[in-house]
């Protein structure tokens, strides 16, 4: 089965790295699919003015949105993928400029075309992470998610499952000390809030269940209370998109098993 068209969606803060992801993105990806049209949108969300830039034929540069990171600017990719207007099946790539860096390229190796068939069929195809125990965010309960770093999917799935960013508020999910991270609310069940605060700052408890640790992982305090916030909310911008795709009922297809 051919795909018509490739669109890739990649989001960068400068492009220093454009040069390394483009070519790993061809060899490692995009020469095991059997398509028509590579469409590649770099979406820089360092690029404060509202820019369109054809670069030649079938590559576009926009300005992003980094209100919320990767995942406003992706949401703006995805408004400018829409005037493009895909098929339903075409296949989207969405990658940021750590997706060859962070843990290195050799995990797209596991990439087959067998994997890239269940894309073609309606899945999503990521590298899937979990906690030990199911959590609930925001009326959704879920246990594993996609990295948003490097995944896949065709365009009707994405159109089930956008935006990118969550439509609430950030002030109505975080606190404004570090005693108070989060909200007291039910927004977020009492084990999530524990994982994510293990993962970025806090000191696990011997008996816990998760110990895992961010790379840039720190004590919290008042200065890094905000930077802390965003990481967190960008956690479950990221989260909560694995929790619709299985809302809706879109298999994942793991890259990692």
């Amino acid at each position: 089965m051919k795909a018509n068209s490739v669109f890739v969606l990649y989001l960068q803060f400068t492009g220093e790295h454009w040069s390394s992801a483009f070519n790993v993105m061809q060899t490692k990806i995009l020469s095991k699919l059997d398509y028509k049209n590579l469409v590649w949108i770099t979406i820089d969300n360092a690029l404060k003015q509202d820019i369109e830039i054809v670069k030649g034929s079938g590559f576009y540069e926009i300005s992003g949105d980094n209100s919320s990171r990767e995942f406003s600017g992706f949401d703006k990719g995805v408004r400018y993928l829409k005037t493009l207007k895909p098929s339903s099946d075409d296949i989207v790539i969405f990658a940021n400029d750590t997706f060859h860096r962070s843990y290195g390229d050799s995990y797209l190796d596991l990439v087959s075309k067998t994997k890239l068939q269940g894309v073609k069929d309606g899945g999503v195809l990521g590298y899937v992470d979990s906690f030990p125990a199911s959590v609930t965010g925001f009326g959704k309960t879920f246990s594993s998610w996609i990295r948003t770093s490097f995944f896949m999917m065709n365009y009707s799935g994405l159109n089930r499952v956008i935006p990118f960013t969550l439509p609430i508020e950030k002030k109505s999910v975080f606190g404004s000390t570090p005693n108070t991270f989060f909200e007291e609310n039910d927004m977020l069940s009492a084990n999530y809030k524990e994982y994510i605060r293990t993962w970025l700052f806090d000191v696990p408890a011997e008996k816990s269940e998760f110990k895992e640790s961010w790379h840039s992982k720190k004590p919290l305090t008042l200065e890094n209370l905000k930077a802390m916030q965003e990481k967190a909310w960008c956690i479950l911008c990221e989260q909560q998109l694995s929790a619709r795709i299985a809302e809706n009922n879109i298999s994942i297809v793991k890259i990692n098993n």
